[in-house]
């Protein structure tokens, strides 16, 4: 679901038409009223309002009287995680005049008014109405100079559980200036109650505060839109139907699981814009303040029985003065807790008789709904105790079941693990021969390779054996071929050198002829000597 953000819608209202809102003389314990999205007499939050006639009882006596500011003591509520604990301190700076302040610019716009009643910008005297609200001013907050700041936008937080109600967050007012309370879930002090906002108002001589209170109808608050069902006038945020709260989800943050799903929804636009105040504007009065009076069911809301703001809530409040953070001087109109972290439960609340019809009819229901309950709950232990029997047997089973799973997984894993280590012994044993195997033909090969190279080597041998030899016998052959030859030169050149001396002698011989006898012979012979020589 959606958060609910800041609302601003529509409401119905005015003097004659207080008539309309009925419900609150029937008893909400016994009555139910209808949840139909349609116009406001469908509205079953119209309830929330006083009808003329029909109060328990006037008011004669005044709210509780709020402890005084030394008296308040810190129960040690914490807002949005954070504890107030700082010091009060002031910058000294006012908003007031200042045309850059978002306070200042914002509450010079006149709110819009669908034809809303206007009082033509005097302020209302709360002396007026026989003084009801006068008993609302709350003597522990000073009077204010200034107009208080616009009232921030922020998102709600889930409701906590059934039968909260949701308090607005408002800016109050101490001597350093203004300071944020943070919005709330609080636990209804008792059933049937309603909260209506406090309010601030011009009062001539400056702006008063008027706390909120706890009573069976929501009353006037200034009609100040705060969001979240209160939209200026009455509450859209719910109803009481029986001993329960239900919320609508339009304008609230809510889980239905949380609240037991007592939750409905109901547009705020479908209801009569006779008063519609889409502004921040968070004081009644006064220049830029809201105009519109009480109306007459609002009246006897006032009338009515209530209680004070519980003390609780008083103490937040203290809580929120000590924070600086939350000072408009220090935030400029953006307070760091918009809301707190913890909702506010407190018991042994003091409620007036006439509160508490609606709280007797609660008590006696409680009582019925703790038999109930008891008798419910010695079921529910049976049916523990049974399902605890069933699922302690179931876990028995089923550890039984997963431990037979186990050893069949474990013997598993032991035959597959053997039949690894076979596969991988047998792959071992394969793998040992198929390399001896590998190994042996090796040998072969390089034994085959051996012999040829052996082979080879002795054909090589005798191929050069041969080849010498051949060689050898070339040489031979040749040697005798040459020495033949030289023979038959020198033969040639024997019979070369002997036929020549024989041409010579020849010659000499007839040279010889031809000389005379004694010379020839001496010529002859030394020629002869010549040639053996």
């Amino acid at each position: 679901m959606t958060k609910r953000i800041w609302k601003t819608a529509v409401l119905v209202t005015t003097l004659g038409a207080a008539t309309a809102f009925t419900g609150c003389n029937r008893d909400a314990a016994v009555q139910q009223a209808p949840i139909v999205d349609g116009n406001a007499a469908n509205d079953p939050a119209a309830a929330n309002m006083a009808a003329p006639g029909t109060m328990q009882v006037a008011y004669t006596t005044p709210s509780p009287a709020l402890p005084s500011r030394a008296a308040v003591t810190y129960p040690g509520t914490r807002v949005a995680g954070q504890a107030y604990s700082a010091p009060v301190q002031s910058s000294g700076q006012s908003y007031a005049g200042d045309p850059r302040n978002e306070a200042y610019n914002y509450n010079q716009q006149a709110p819009a008014y669908g034809g809303a009643q206007q009082n033509g910008g005097q302020q209302y005297d709360p002396s007026s109405d026989d003084q009801l609200y006068s008993d609302l001013l709350d003597p522990n907050v000073p009077v204010a100079q200034q107009a208080p700041p616009p009232l921030p936008v922020y998102q709600q937080p889930v409701a906590p559980g059934p039968d909260y109600l949701w308090t607005p967050g408002y800016w109050n007012y101490a001597d350093a200036g203004y300071y944020y309370v943070p919005g709330n879930w609080v636990s209804a002090p008792f059933v049937g109650a309603l909260w209506t906002p406090g309010w601030w108002g011009y009062a001539g001589h400056g702006y008063r505060w008027h706390h909120g209170y706890w009573g069976r109808h929501v009353g006037y608050y200034g009609g100040i839109n705060y969001g979240f069902g209160f939209l200026g006038i009455g509450y859209q945020g719910g109803y009481w139907n029986n001993d329960h709260f239900y919320y609508n989800r339009y304008v609230n943050h809510v889980e239905p699981a949380r609240v037991n799903n007592y939750v409905y929804d109901r547009r705020e636009t479908v209801i009569n814009n006779t008063y519609v105040n889409n502004t921040r504007v968070s004081y009644y009065g006064g220049p830029g303040g809201l105009n519109r009076r009480p109306v007459q069911a609002e009246v006897f809301a006032q009338r009515e029985t209530h209680i004070a703001p519980l003390g609780a809530q008083v103490a937040m409040r203290r809580e929120a003065e000590q924070n600086r953070q939350q000072f408009f001087s220090a935030n400029q109109g953006h307070p760091q807790m918009m809301f707190a972290s913890h909702p506010v439960i407190e018991r042994n609340v003091n409620v007036p008789a006439v509160l508490q019809s609606r709280q007797n009819f609660a008590v006696e229901q409680q009582r019925i709904g703790e038999q109930q309950r008891f008798a419910g709950q010695q079921q529910r232990l049976e049916q523990q105790q049974q399902f605890r029997n069933q699922e302690q047997l179931q876990r028995q089973q089923a550890d039984h079941q997963q431990q037979q799973q186990r050893l069949a997984r474990e013997q598993q894993r032991v035959q597959q693990q053997q039949q690894f280590r076979n596969q991988e012994q047998q792959q071992r044993q394969q793998q040992f021969a198929n390399n001896q195997q590998q190994r042996q033909q090796l040998d072969q090969q390089r034994q085959q390779s051996e012999a040829q190279r052996l082979q080879s080597q002795q054909q090589r041998t005798e191929q050069n054996q041969q080849f010498r030899n051949q060689e050898q016998q070339q040489r031979q052959q040749q040697a005798v071929h040459n020495q033949q030859q030289l023979e038959q030169q020198r033969e040639q050149l024997r019979n070369q050198q002997q036929q020549q001396h024989q041409q010579l002698d020849q010659q000499r011989m007839q040279s010889n002829l031809q000389r005379a006898p004694g010379n020839d012979r001496q010529f002859g012979n030394q020629q002869f000597g010549n040639q053996q020589n």
